[in-house]
């Protein structure tokens, strides 16, 4: 497959089926197909050829800058052979293009294509309207919404005569979807997410970046799966080419302007236009190359990332360092954002110009926390000066960890505790060496040495009269940590709960609010680990400095979501943590993906669990931070079992023989192997199989890991265990959340003397919690009592009542959506919604609206929560409640 090319998604091969067909049928006398570069329109308009060829005699016309400043430059290839006098006359040339279709034709209508119709000299527009209008020829037409699209053609479709068809950006579910078609084969998601979030659903830019990361390693295939062995990389230099020749058709001063923007990432409007260069910035933007982001202040950025990393490689040296200089006559860089600092001192370390040590600090401290890793650490190198040297070393550590460098960042936060006498730097050290121990798997014995670490630190800076700006409450969160990765729970909640009475400063706050999450998950209180988990979230949200806590946080997070169980919560944490940061998920894509096939399975979609499954297993193998592999290889197998799939089964129990023990007493492990054992039901028996849930459940219950227990006895009772009955109450009393009292309502009806109504009721209650796999071991229950003779006397009904529950459990069962209420949302939630509905990008609605993107997700996060939805699918393809009277109040 050519790069580029998205027919195989679907979606362009349709839309090309249903142009043909109209053609072929002659219900359209012309159409405008409309899309920026990279979209597909050539790909369309080659398959629409093949499919007309039989009855349509094709025209190809090819637009150019070169040719629009000839007169009929477009039609050359139509009226050779025209003498001077006709060419001079339109009329003439009319006549002769007409007679000359006609000849050439036949019987077959002819039709007229046209490529970069927005670059159409407009005395050939002219000819072709008439030829159109006239009934003469056909149009098809490709380009792009320009300011100086020909006139005569905006005409025809004022006019009614011909039709306007705008191509859309990909779906993130079509990007992923291409991902798999162009690599021919499975795909990680966060994979296809990245590629998404980056190219923004263009698909030339999305098969550019995918071809160069498959170039240059930055993507791998483990066993047939596709992973990131990294950031992804674009390499492609046919898309550079593409690149190369759009700059060539640009005045120089549109490309000038489009330089400086790319070479800036960002830049305020303001500074372009005193450079002189407001007209071409309109002129860029109106024909979709840039975007212009009201603020305050208003941001000029190119309209795709990868654009504008690939423009800065096209920039030789010399040239970026004179526009460099260019924008240093207008441009304060302390008064730059994030964003514009860290790419200005990019931009300077490049050419080799200097740059304020002070200015290298804030560039590192803001890529970091705009998770720019690379940009950060080469900032926190270039610094020299002695007084900022530790200062930098410090951004530097930040770098590494964000980057997934975990013990350079360890080895950097110790050198700085056992040297440094900055009490800033002491700090900031110590608490980020906290970070990276509670994101990775560090044995306990290295957090207490850590802690000695940073008591000697503390001991050492009192001596010289200086106090470090953090306490002894973080040394004792981290011996909390500590004791946690031992599995030792008792007495640390009210620990926890002390130093948050206590009020500490609010990175301790999201340290311990995420310990108590944790604690709390696994202790059987999940939904009270919500509300600990929610606000450190909120903390991370408003505090950019926090940012390093992301994944902590949401993984715990995340953790209580699916231990209630709330899908939706879960799906809505998963959808906001990819927005929030993107180059993360190439880090931490196997944990999303276990999270998202966890859910699935939970609701019994056993083909989607098992598509996020299987690539987060070999991610995982891959590369393993919060030590889930184990747990990814238990729940592939036992997913993989219900679905009939006993190659996958094999390799997956093979696979489970050599992962990593990460404790036995880790609740992780132990519900790893009671996934493994329901796996191998059908070679151990349910016998085997139950004393095995039997022993890990006494195994959980001896930890305090009361949410593992119920796990464990709630699938021990789908395989009828009817002995737990008195542990089950005791436990079931203490515990949170829906798996608890599923668990309950379980094993009375094993014991109850109407055990099939009772279970049925079971059955009933888990499809209201999506909890499908529970109400299909129900289900099934009664099904074998009743294929038995076992059942009540009031068969008929149970029947009835089964027969019900069956249809509700089918895969192919219709679910009719809910409506949407959108009487519930403000009046600019309800601008949103309309304009996303519409099929604008969050940029794009963002532009219309005036505000920032940050301002279009937040705004979309509340309008999901509200409706109770978990996707912009969702919101698009959902039907409103009444639609007559939202639209009449937007």
């Amino acid at each position: 497959m050519m790069p580029g090319s998205t027919l195989a998604t679907g979606l362009r091969t349709e839309l090309a089926h249903r142009i043909a067909q109209d053609f072929r049928e002659g219900s359209v006398s012309g159409l405008l197909i409309m899309g920026e570069a990279g979209s597909g329109k050539a790909e369309i308009s080659d398959m629409v050829v093949d499919l007309v060829a039989d009855r349509m005699h094709v025209w190809r016309i090819y637009a150019s800058t070169v040719l629009s400043t000839i007169q009929f430059g477009a039609l050359t290839p139509l009226s050779s052979g025209a003498t001077l006098t006709q060419m001079a006359s339109p009329i003439a040339v009319m006549r002769l293009v007409s007679s000359r279709l006609a000849a050439e034709a036949g019987d077959r209508a002819p039709l007229l294509l046209v490529s970069d119709v927005h670059l159409l000299d407009d005395s050939s527009a002219a000819v072709i309207a008439q030829l159109v209008a006239g009934g003469a020829a056909r149009l098809l037409a490709f380009g792009r919404a320009v300011p100086t699209f020909p006139n005569d053609l905006l005409t025809l479709y004022t006019d009614g005569l011909i039709e306007r068809i705008e191509l859309p950006p990909l779906s993130e579910h079509e990007t992923h979807r291409l991902c798999e078609l162009y690599l021919g084969g499975p795909v990680m998601q966060a994979v296809g997410t990245y590629v998404h979030r980056i190219c923004d659903g263009n698909p030339l830019l999305s098969t550019a970046l995918i071809d160069g990361a498959r170039r240059n390693g930055s993507l791998i295939s483990r066993r047939g799966v596709w992973i990131p062995a990294g950031e992804l990389l674009p390499a492609d230099l046919r898309l550079a080419e593409v690149l190369r020749r759009e700059m060539i058709d640009r005045s120089p001063r549109q490309r000038n302007a489009l330089e400086l923007v790319a070479l800036s990432e960002e830049l305020p409007l303001r500074t372009l236009t005193q450079l002189g260069y407001a007209d071409d910035v309109r002129v860029l933007e109106a024909e979709d190359i840039v975007m212009v982001e009201l603020g305050p202040p208003t941001l000029v950025r190119t309209r795709h990332p990868l654009y504008g990393e690939l423009l800065r490689q096209l920039v030789p040296v010399g040239r970026s360092l004179a526009l460099r200089q260019e924008l240093a006559t207008v441009t304060d860089v302390m008064a730059l954002s994030g964003e514009g600092v860290v790419r200005y001192v990019d931009w300077s370390l490049d050419t080799g110009a200097p740059v304020d040590a002070a200015v290298l600090l804030r560039a590192a401290r803001q890529g970091n926390d705009l998770v720019h890793v690379k940009s950060a650490r080469r900032a926190a190198c270039a610094v020299a000066a002695p007084h900022l040297v530790e200062r930098a070393r410090i951004e530097f550590a930040r770098a590494a960890y964000l980057g997934g460098e975990y013990d350079q960042a360890i080895q950097s936060c110790r050198e700085l505790l056992a040297s440094s006498t900055d009490r800033v730097v002491v700090g900031s050290a110590a608490q980020l060496l906290t970070c990276v121990h509670l994101q990775t798997g560090e044995p306990s014995a290295r957090l207490r040495q850590d802690a000695s670490l940073w008591q000697a630190a503390i001991e050492r800076l009192a001596g010289t009269g200086k106090q470090p700006d953090v306490t002894t409450v973080g040394i004792r969160l981290i011996e909390i940590a500590a004791d946690l990765r031992d599995f030792a729970v008792v007495g640390v909640e009210s620990d926890l709960r002390e130093i948050l009475d206590n009020r500490p400063d609010e990175e301790h706050e999201v340290v311990a609010l995420v310990l108590l999450a944790e604690v709390l998950g696994w202790t059987g209180r999940p939904e009270s680990g919500l509300v600990c988990s929610t606000r450190a979230l909120e903390l991370i949200e408003h505090q950019r400095g926090l940012r390093h806590y992301l994944d902590l946080a949401s993984s715990r997070h995340l953790l209580c979501c699916l231990l209630v169980p709330s899908a939706d919560r879960a799906e809505q944490t998963l959808e906001l943590y990819q927005k929030r940061a993107p180059a993360l998920l190439l880090q931490f894509g196997g944990a999303v993906d276990l999270a998202h096939g966890l859910v699935e399975l939970r609701r019994g979609r056993l083909e989607a669990a098992l598509k996020r499954l299987v690539p987060a297993v070999e991610a995982l193998f891959d590369r393993d931070v919060e030590g889930l592999l184990a747990l990814a290889v238990g729940v592939t197998a036992f997913a993989a079992s219900l679905a009939g799939e006993d190659r996958l089964v094999s390799r997956c129990r093979q696979d489970f023989q050599t992962v990593p023990v990460p404790g036995w007493l880790d609740p992780k492990y132990q519900l790893a192997q009671a996934y493994v054992a329901m796996a191998s039901l059908g070679r151990l028996g349910p016998a085997a199989t139950l004393e095995k849930m039997g022993a890990l459940a006494r195994q959980a219950e001896s930890s305090g890991m009361t949410s593992v227990e119920v796990e464990l006895r709630l699938l021990a009772a789908e395989l009828g265990d009817t002995q737990q009955l008195d542990r089950v109450d005791v436990l079931t009393a203490q515990a949170e959340g829906h798996i608890a009292e599923l668990l309950r309502r379980y094993e009375n009806a094993l014991v109850s003397d109407e055990r099939e109504t009772q279970l049925l009721a079971v059955a009933a209650r888990a499809l209201e919690l999506e909890c499908v796999l529970v109400a299909r071991s129900a289900a099934r229950a009664v099904s074998g009592s009743l294929a038995n003779g076992r059942a009540s006397a009031n068969m008929r009904a149970l029947e009835t009542e089964l027969a019900g529950i069956d249809e509700r459990l089918s895969p192919s069962a219709p679910v009719a959506p809910t409506p949407l209420d959108l009487s519930q949302l403000s009046r600019r939630e309800r601008q949103i919604v309309e304009l996303v509905r519409s099929g604008l990008g969050n940029r794009q609605v963002a532009t219309q609206m005036s505000v920032s993107v940050r301002t279009v997700e937040g705004h979309l996060y509340r309008v999901y929560r509200k409706l109770g939805i978990k996707s912009r699918d969702h919101l698009v393809t959902s039907p409103l409640e009444d639609p007559q009277a939202a639209d009449s109040d937007l």
